[in-house]
């Protein structure tokens, strides 16, 4: 008897690949532990988009309200709600109306923080910069100084009321401050330059600084940055960033451009010469340079008009010509039927009706009919 357990080879070798991966699952699984690894993927979108992004979670973790922005508009109706206001864009076109709101929440205790965008010109007497000018304090460019300069030089320690330690930190020093006035309430930088300063106005303050990098995404987490922000917030619980993109100045835009319009401009010379003297396929022959009298382009593109249509669209031009000038010329033309049109057209030409008749003529057209029309309404309007 046949045994109806048997197993076929092809059942054989399933059963033994699947006993191998179960066992080296089983393996695998035992024999390695699970470790929990950090990837760094890089900085998120909102990082990516907001240089403040670091800044507004540290001040978050300490209990304070932060937030970014990059428009002035939000200044119209929320700014009586904040405590501290961090500019970093330029103030150069800002409105009389949003440059009074801020003046009056600065007066009234706000605490503004401005990153100095604009060097003043010495010549115009002005930096462009409404705020700064009005504090009477300037920012100069300074080209003395490199990254050569000894280590220690370069960073500026500040110590803020009520703390004995010196806050260091490093601000760039390609800019400088000089206050003119003379009532800045505190000025600090290294040992080269001043970089920040304060004003006293009334009930709020004004800081002034020429490099907030120190408080970006990148450079937060250096030296003392963070805690200088938090000393310079202060005891402040509302906090604005204040940023958007600076776009360069048309005319820098144009310098820059230069090169690639000159460049541009050779190309296509070059191209225009290179085609003009490309010639394709042999020369004809009997190619001859020949000109043609004025008249002779006059006849071709009557002869071409004529053509296209027996000379219709010149008849109705010409028709279109006389109507206008017997329109002028008889009174109530348009009210005549045909009949008394012609009477009156021959009482002013001396022309006779019957040879007028030729003009309404709507039978099909022909060469002799065509000439004989066009003649006749020249006739008709030389004698009107």
């Amino acid at each position: 008897m046949k045994n109806k357990y048997f197993l076929s080879p092809a059942s054989w070798s399933i059963i033994f690949i699947a006993s191998l991966i179960t066992g080296y699952l089983y393996w695998f699984y035992t024999s390695f532990d699970k470790v929990i690894t950090q990837v760094d993927i890089g900085p998120v979108k909102e990082v990516k988009v907001n240089p403040f992004y670091a800044a507004e979670k540290l001040l978050l973790k300490v209990g304070k309200t932060a937030t970014s922005h990059r428009n002035y508009s939000l200044l119209d109706s929320q700014l009586e709600t904040i405590d501290s206001l961090i500019i970093e864009s330029t103030r150069v076109g800002l409105t009389e109306t949003k440059r009074a709101l801020i003046n009056d929440w600065l007066n009234a205790g706000g605490h503004l923080i401005l990153l100095a965008t604009e060097v003043y010109n010495d010549d115009l007497g002005t930096s462009r910069d409404v705020f700064l000018d009005e504090l009477g304090i300037r920012l100069y460019s300074s080209n003395d100084y490199g990254w050569d300069v000894d280590d220690e030089l370069r960073f500026t320690n500040l110590t803020f009321e009520g703390t004995d330690v010196a806050t260091k930190i490093e601000i760039g020093y390609n800019y400088y401050l000089q206050d003119v006035s003379g009532e800045a309430t505190y000025v600090g930088g290294n040992e080269s330059s001043d970089l920040f300063a304060q004003y006293k106005v009334g009930e709020g303050m004004v800081s002034v600084l020429t490099d907030m990098d120190v408080w970006k995404n990148n450079y937060i987490d250096d030296y003392d940055h963070a805690m200088f922000l938090y000393q310079l917030i202060g005891g402040g619980q509302t906090i604005w960033f204040l940023y958007n993109t600076e776009q360069p100045s048309l005319w820098s835009s144009m310098i820059s451009l230069i090169p690639m319009v000159i460049i541009s401009f050779l190309l296509i010379i070059i191209a225009v010469l290179f085609s003009a003297g490309w010639r394709k396929g042999s020369p004809r022959s009997d190619d001859k340079l020949e000109q043609r009298e004025i008249m002779q382009h006059i006849e071709a593109a009557g002869e071409f008009s004529y053509r296209s249509d027996d000379g219709k669209a010149l008849l109705k031009a010409l028709n279109e010509s006389l109507e206008s000038k017997l329109r002028y010329s008889i009174h109530q033309y348009n009210r005549l039927d045909q009949a008394n049109k012609r009477l009156k057209i021959s009482q002013l030409t001396g022309i006779t009706e019957k040879d007028l008749a030729i003009i309404w003529q709507s039978e099909e057209l022909g060469h002799d009919i065509f000439v004989s029309k066009v003649l006749m309404i020249q006739e008709i309007k030389r004698r009107l």
